[in-house]
């Protein structure tokens, strides 16, 4: 069985969506356009809430959308919810990661991620990117980036099927370390289950948010770098999706300008 992982957030953030009201009127369009989406092979859905501060949701409105949204049915499966606590905004999308692979770990083996504000467009993304991960796996490919912009900042990003196992094969000019944009993409649990045994979590930032200042340089750098990177710094391959063989990428960009 194989899962797409979302993590998301109800509660302030730089960008759109801002709060609950716009977060759920976002996921009112796409949760019905998920239901829909041929993902290509047997999979679920994961909703990875990030319970958000009570006072920005003081009715608990985001925990009422979610119970109604829990277990709805899709063309692959069903939609979970699973809900971590606020933790004074530990970790981000990221801790939001760890928390749904710990708890789901030994349920599925393919793991999609990717963060609320980057939209999957095509069908059969879970089927080609399985498919390509288990072309790649004697090539030591751990993880597979989904995005067009895949690639943090790093050169450029229409190379297609390029095998990364190092900064010195890819030169990084970013400060922070080559990795996948928003760590959209593909693994498998035993991957992600030598990270956990070496280090006792996946890779997130473990500031807290103090007096509304959000860390968001901590949650860049040992969160969604961190995140994809890891897997170069234990001797592994990252590469990015072939739309040449497989097609169109499954989330075309990061920016989160793209959503309904």
């Amino acid at each position: 069985m194989n899962c797409t992982v979302i993590s998301i957030f109800f509660g302030k953030r730089r960008t759109f969506p801002t709060n609950v009201t716009e977060t759920i009127s976002v996921l009112d369009k796409y949760i019905p356009y998920l239901q829909e989406l041929d993902s290509g092979i047997e999979s679920d859905i994961i909703l990875a809430n990030h319970c958000c501060n009570a006072s920005d949701d003081p009715n608990n409105e985001s925990l009422e959308y979610l119970a109604k949204v829990n277990n709805l049915k899709t063309k692959n499966g069903i939609i979970r919810v699973i809900n971590r606590p606020w933790q004074n905004g530990v970790g981000g999308s990221f801790k939001s990661f760890d928390y749904a692979f710990n708890h789901f770990k030994d349920q599925y083996d393919y793991w999609f991620f990717v963060e609320d504000d980057v939209r999957i467009f095509e069908p059969n993304y879970f089927l080609n990117g399985k498919k390509q991960l288990d072309e790649l796996e004697p090539l030591n490919v751990a993880y597979i980036c989904a995005c067009a912009k895949s690639f943090g900042g790093c050169g450029p990003t229409g190379v297609t099927d390029r095998l990364i196992s190092s900064e010195e094969d890819y030169p990084c000019d970013w400060y922070a370390g080559l990795h996948c944009h928003g760590a959209a993409g593909f693994t498998h649990k035993k991957y992600l289950n030598k990270i956990v045994e070496k280090y006792g979590h996946l890779p997130y930032c473990e500031a807290e948010i103090k007096d509304g200042d959000i860390p968001y340089h901590c949650f860049e750098v040992e969160g969604e770098v961190a995140f994809t990177n890891i897997y170069l710094k234990e001797g592994y391959k990252i590469a990015l999706f072939n739309q040449e063989k497989f097609g169109p990428h499954p989330c075309p960009d990061v920016s989160g300008s793209h959503l309904p």
